[in-house]
């Protein structure tokens, strides 16, 4: 639990650390944003690119508080190792994220389509794989204040609340794995709209199952 936690200050620091240090280096004006055709829309401020590393710290921030709530419903620790986990994941995310952008920003890229790698590529597949760690995470969990699919139905009971949240956990898995190999084998339009039809039908496949229990 403790080295789980490090972990998660660890990530939630490092984009912090890595801007700071790389603001001494990158030129006055970077792309601050791109359209959806990939092009550069505005220019702005380096300074803008600490937006990623705020975002970063706020959210590892609320992931730790909210693993303290959940001590008092978690008398098997399995809620917090949850969250942290989850919180380790969501670091990762705005790590890559930030690592992504600090290099456009050095190379003052236009385009992000004449690049290698795409930003949603990046974004779907860490997204992907915190979906498939949490779908491991998720069954172990008990009834909590927090997070999970908290429903009348699956809050009257513990057996409710395993039954849902076997069903999300297969679900959250699959669309993981899906988008994994999406965000492998596509890039641009293609590969936001796929995976984001694949995250909407998982969580509607979730909400129904939890409708009806």
């Amino acid at each position: 639990m403790k080295r789980v936690r490090i972990l998660l200050w660890i990530l939630m620091l490092l984009p912090l650390v890595a801007t700071i240090a790389a603001l001494f280096f990158l030129p006055d004006r970077i792309p601050a944003h791109y359209g959806f055709d990939g092009t550069v829309d505005r220019w702005g401020s380096k300074y803008e690119t600490l937006v990623f590393p705020v975002l970063s710290i706020v959210t590892g921030a609320l992931m730790l508080a909210m693993s303290r709530v959940t001590k008092k419903h978690d008398p098997t620790g399995k809620n917090e190792i949850a969250l942290l986990w989850t919180g380790v994941g969501t670091g990762a995310m705005f790590s890559a994220m930030t690592a992504y952008f600090l290099i456009t920003d050095f190379q003052q890229v236009r385009n992000l389509n004449a690049v290698p790698v795409a930003l949603t590529q990046v974004l779907f597949l860490v997204l992907g794989v915190m979906l498939v760690l949490f779908a491991f995470l998720l069954p172990g969990t008990d009834r909590n204040p927090v997070f999970g699919f908290r429903t009348k139905k699956t809050m009257e009971s513990e057996e409710n609340w395993d039954r849902a949240h076997r069903f999300v956990a297969v679900s959250l898995a699959i669309a993981g794995a899906l988008m994994v190999l999406v965000s492998i084998f596509t890039r641009g339009a293609v590969c936001f709209g796929v995976n984001m039809g694949i995250l909407i039908l998982a969580v509607a496949a979730d909400a129904w199952y939890v409708h009806k229990l």
